[in-house]
Order: C-alpha cells, then structure tokens, then sequence
C-alpha cells in the first residue's frame, strides 16, 4: 500500500468504536508528521538533481505560451510545478492576496536572524470572493494546490492560509524558504532543551515573542473533502477547482490515476456540461477510459505517453540519447537510491577495466623499441596511432554505457 491507502487505514479505525481509538489517532498523526518530512527531504536532498531534471518540463513554456494564461490544478503536494516556473521566469499565482506576513526566523537561543516571507489567504476571501489569479490574456500560470502543499500552512486559529514566498532567486530560491522555514522558525520555552515540537505542526514565536502555529496543509488519506472528517485545508479550495474547470474548454490530465472521488466528480460534470468540453488523459500504462467517464467517450482522448515524451512532442523538443536514457535510469533508480548509485560506479568501473585490458591487448601487437611503441616501423604519427586504436577498440558514448547497465538490470530483474 501507498502512504495514502496506510493513512486511510488508521482514518478508518479511528472512527469505529473501540478502545483503541485514541491510539490509531496519534498514530495517524505521527505518520502524517513523518510523510511530511520524508517530502520535504525528497526537495533539499536533491536539489542538484531537481536542476539537471526539471528541464524536462520544459514543454510546459508551449502551453503557457498557448493559454495565456495556464491553469494548472495540483493534487501533489510537491514544489516541482513552483520549481519549474522559478527556473523559467514564468510568472506565477497561487490566488493568495497581496497581503504578505513576515515570519521570524531564529537561532536556538531565540534571537531574531531574519524574516521568511509568505502570502496570504484570508478565511472570507477563499469562501466569499474570487481568487487573486492572472487575468485572462497575461502570461503565466495560475496554479491551484487543491490538496495542500509542503509550503502551505493553515494560521490564525487555523482560519487563514499562507503559502511561503521564495527566499531567493530560482528555483533554490523556491526550496530554500521550505529548509528554513522548518528549520529556523522556532519557540524557544525557558528551561526547555530544544524548540517547542508539535505533531503537523511548526511552533513559533511571532514578533512580541507570542507562540504560534503553522498547521502543515498535506491533505492524504482516504476522506478527503469527507463532509464527516475533518482537515486542515479548506473545504473551499474544492469549491474553487470547480468554479475555475468551469471556464475553460480543454483539460489535460498528467499523472493522476483517477483514484480521487471527489475529482472525478468535478471532471464527470464538467464533461457532462457541455460537448464542446474535451479531456486527454496522458498516461503511459492506461489504455482505456476510466469507468467513471466512459459515456463521455467521445469527449476524452488516451495517450500512451509518458509526461515528458508528451511535453515535448507538443513543444517540438528533440531531445539527445543521454536525455532519453538518463530519464530511464532516473524512473529505475526511483526507491533504489544510494545502492542503485554503487550498482552504477560498480558498472562503469567493469566497463572502464574491459576497456582499458583491450587497449594493452591491442598495444602487445604494436612493434616496440626500447621499452616504447616504435613509431618509425609503423610510420605512424601519435595522432595517427591514436585514431588507429580507437577504430580497433569500441569506446562507448555515455548514453550507451547508461542503456547497456539498465539492459543488464532488466534481464537481471526477469
């Protein structure tokens, strides 16, 4: 099971009577407070990684271009959509206010260090008024976090949402405000060894030295937007997804697996609204329709294509053999981390012996003079010698190092 089926479990028993009720709540709890972190970590661990590879992406500058601007509603609770735009300069809005709080950041003795930036999302304006969103014509994205996010938070007695503001240029900029947030904002309670720890939660200490809560956003689990089970994020951002759907035409659907109740009935409707409302659905291993929205047939097209294949056909990007193979090896190496990295050196490393055992067999042939190759019987340049042992010895490219490791790890797999 996948972390949302384990929350879904614990959500279950916590509502059926038993004794131990109390019990599969604070565990409920604590592995939500633990999935937080293990996302979080997937973000600061990797940043390197995240920059080499969030180019693949880049066929979304072709549908930004083409919208004016795009909508983009997210059910992950990751900042790779925020990364992305960051590393484009595409302009960005979350339909926060221009409102902003400033959070201090400080040290584990409670001096001030600085201030953390965010937006904010006042209770009236998400229930009552329209989102501060680009308007129709501008270019950017308008993005929609309808299942909260590792930069959202609930405050003020949970009635309002902030979403942090970069802390920087790019996309480190994006990545930086989540490690500090985590990191540096802190209450600091006389006597107490370390700052103050709340489950789902960061506790802080505002400007006056008051103690304050940041209520993580992750919604996960099997109810969510449940009438009967409650959670942090608003009721309302659903309200919102639906409001907007409603004014567009097209809707491309990347990476969801239609497991959500609560999405495929806003999809169905806005399907069933109108016929001149068309879905794609981009997804390598789904051939047929979702049951759901079977007798919309006609309004859904399939696509056997992975997300960046499909980015980059609509954007006319061709891409080089390393790319494609290195997309490979990053989906294989997915759950496999530090060890899939050894198995790797460990490969190359046989790879490089084979050749170099190739180049002394094929040098045992050349004449040799006084312990070197006697170039003078060969009547060959060192240039010459050189480009004479490449076309002897196969050197491969490392593209084809890359494909021919995970060639061995599939048959090695079977």
């Amino acid at each position: 099971m996948h972390y949302e089926n384990l929350l879904g479990f614990l959500q279950m028993q916590d509502q059926r009577p038993s004794d131990d009720v109390q019990s599969y709540n604070r565990l409920y709890m604590f592995l939500s407070d633990i999935i937080y972190f293990l996302l979080q970590e997937r973000h600061l661990r990797n940043v390197q990684y995240i920059e080499r590879t969030v180019g693949y992406l880049d066929g979304i500058r072709y549908l930004v271009k083409a919208n004016n601007p795009l909508w983009i509603f997210s059910l992950n609770h990751d900042l790779i959509i925020e990364c992305f735009a960051a590393d484009a300069g595409i302009p960005i809005k979350s339909g926060f206010t221009e409102e902003t709080i400033s959070l201090p950041r400080r040290r584990p003795d409670g001096t001030v260090i600085g201030y953390l930036k965010a937006e904010v999302l006042p209770a009236h304006v998400l229930k009552y008024q329209e989102l501060l969103y680009l308007n129709q014509g501008q270019t950017g994205i308008n993005l929609l976090k309808i299942h909260g996010s590792l930069d959202m938070f609930t405050f003020r007695d949970g009635r309002d949402v902030l979403k942090l503001l970069p802390y920087g240029e790019g996309l480190r900029g994006v990545l930086s405000s989540l490690r500090l947030a985590n990191r540096d904002l802190r209450y600091v309670a006389p006597g107490w060894p370390d700052k103050v720890r709340v489950s789902n939660e960061i506790a802080y200490a505002d400007e006056s030295g008051e103690m304050q809560f940041l209520r993580r956003s992750l919604l996960a689990g099997a109810y969510k937007f449940d009438p009967h089970h409650s959670q942090v994020i608003p009721n309302e951002f659903l309200s919102h997804f639906r409001r907007n759907l409603n004014s567009l035409t097209a809707l491309l659907c990347i990476g969801y697996g239609f497991g959500d109740q609560h999405i495929n009935q806003v999809i169905r409707e806005w399907l069933e609204f109108s016929n001149d409302h068309y879905l794609t659905i981009v997804d390598p291993n789904r051939p047929q329709i979702p049951d759901e929205i079977r007798h919309l047939a006609p309004q859904v097209k399939m696509v056997l294509k992975d997300c960046t294949d499909y980015l980059d056909k609509i954007g006319g990007i061709t891409r080089q053999p390393i790319d494609h193979v290195a997309r490979r090896f990053g989906a294989w190496r997915r759950g496999r981390g530090s060890e899939a990295d050894a198995m790797l050196r460990e490969f190359i490393q046989e790879e490089t012996n084979l050749h170099i055992g190739a180049a002394v067999e094929w040098a045992k042939k050349l004449p040799m003079r006084d312990g070197g190759v006697d170039m003078v019987a060969m009547d060959m340049t060192v240039e010459e010698l050189s480009r004479a042992m490449t076309a002897e010895i196969t050197v491969l490219s490392p593209a084809e190092v890359l494909g021919k490791f995970l060639e061995e790890q599939t048959m090695k797999s079977r």
